[in-house]
């Protein structure tokens, strides 16, 4: 069974090491572009482009607090692909099992 689209935007979206350290330190704790880029070895720019593509997917929301924007990571689009990918590895598993019984079939 394909992986559905919401899937493979989530996992398009924590494809980039960077965008997986910025979604790791946000569910840690929600903070600011300044606070996330001090970290990073990247621009505030670069960050920003990274946050809007972790935003697109839902897997980061963003608040004004004061003259500040404030992001947190959003766990709830993990849960449907992580259910459609523990199908995608049983329904791979049980491939593997036939193509295994076929082949000691043939020996």
């Amino acid at each position: 069974m394909p992986l559905a689209p919401e899937t493979r935007s989530v996992l398009a979206a924590l494809s980039d090491p960077t965008r997986v350290t910025i979604f790791d330190a946000l569910s840690r704790s929600p903070a600011s572009i300044t606070t996330l880029s001090r970290d990073l070895p990247i621009t505030r720019q670069a960050t920003t482009k990274h946050l809007a593509v972790l935003e697109t997917v839902g897997l980061v929301r963003s608040q004004r607090v004061g003259r500040q924007t404030v992001y947190e990571a959003v766990t709830a689009p993990l849960e449907p692909a992580v259910a459609d990918l523990s199908e995608s590895v049983s329904t791979w598993t049980s491939q593997l099992a036939l193509l295994k019984r076929v082949a000691e079939a043939q020996l």
